[in-house]
């Protein structure tokens, strides 16, 4: 927005893509080329048992589409932006259309972007009704009762629950429409966190359970409660240690390669932009300020 009311020049714009593209890359990436590490220095057996490479192909076919969508987010948010306080006009006609398109368009693995565009779309019209309900409360000082959290709670786990074990949409061929509830529990707990927030946070789950999952002490044991125990204990820690010592690290280099980029920019344009696009500073400062009180 504040890019669109200064006029910013084609420079400023593509710092701004740089940092968001940048931001992206180190959001997963490092992750990944560590476990890729990791794998190449196991032996063969083991590299073919905590890593299934009959099955993964079914999870990385992901990556193209979610790369392609990356381009079409600043278009999204550009016309979010455009639109202001008349979001609602569009976020309307949207929504008929994912729910149509869920409905009625097959889809399934290894297809193009086009016939699962519309779950990408629920998702950043989530981040929209997220802000903007983020907004209205901050404006208006809008205290939650328990009540209200109470409310936000039965639906959060009527919907989260209830879906993983049926689907409240009736069943067509190819994937299941998912993404409507999916995307309101996630702005159930942006709106209103719990400890599942810090779970969501972790992207190693999905990506290093296996290392424990089929892990010969853990798999090997007799009893269900067990192996149960073990593996939620184990998965949790290890996700734990690699959000801290890999994840976090790197969003910490994103953050300071973005202050370099808006320095960069904020010295050709008179340093305009950058306390509108570094908010890594801001918060920085504000946990400065503790401190120093002391």
């Amino acid at each position: 927005m504040k890019l669109l009311t200064q006029q910013a020049g084609a420079r400023s714009w593509t710092i701004a893509l740089l940092d968001y593209f940048q931001k992206r890359f180190f959001r997963v990436y490092p992750l990944f080329a560590v476990t890729a590490i990791v794998l190449s220095c196991l032996s063969f057996e083991n590299q073919h048992r905590f890593f299934r490479t009959g099955y993964r192909p079914h999870v990385f076919w992901t990556l193209p589409l979610e790369i392609g969508y990356y381009f079409v987010i600043p278009a999204f948010v550009m016309v979010a932006l455009g639109m202001r306080r008349y979001w609602w006009l569009g976020a309307v006609p949207l929504s008929v259309w994912i729910v149509h398109e869920g409905f009625y368009t097959y889809r399934t693995s290894h297809m193009a972007l086009a016939p699962h565009l519309h779950t990408f779309m629920a998702g950043s019209l989530g981040a929209v009704v997220f802000v903007k309900s983020d907004l209205w409360i901050k404006k208006t000082g809008f205290n939650f009762r328990w009540w209200h959290t109470f409310a936000l709670r039965v639906s959060f786990q009527g919907l989260f629950f209830d879906w993983i074990h049926k689907d409240p949409v009736p069943a067509s061929q190819g994937f299941g429409f998912v993404s409507v509830q999916m995307t309101t529990v996630f702005v159930i707990e942006m709106v209103r966190p719990s400890c599942i927030s810090m779970m969501f946070e972790w992207s190693v789950v999905y990506l290093l359970h296996s290392f424990v999952i089929d892990y010969p002490p853990v798999s090997h044991q007799k009893k269900y409660f067990n192996r149960f125990f073990a593996r939620f204990a184990l998965i949790l820690l290890l996700a734990t240690a690699s959000y801290h010592l890999i994840e976090y690290p790197s969003q910490l280099l994103a953050q300071r390669i973005s202050c370099f980029l808006n320095d960069r920019d904020g010295n050709e344009s008179g340093g305009g932009l950058i306390r509108f696009t570094c908010m890594e500073r801001i918060s920085m400062r504000k946990q400065k300020v503790p401190v120093e009180e002391k």
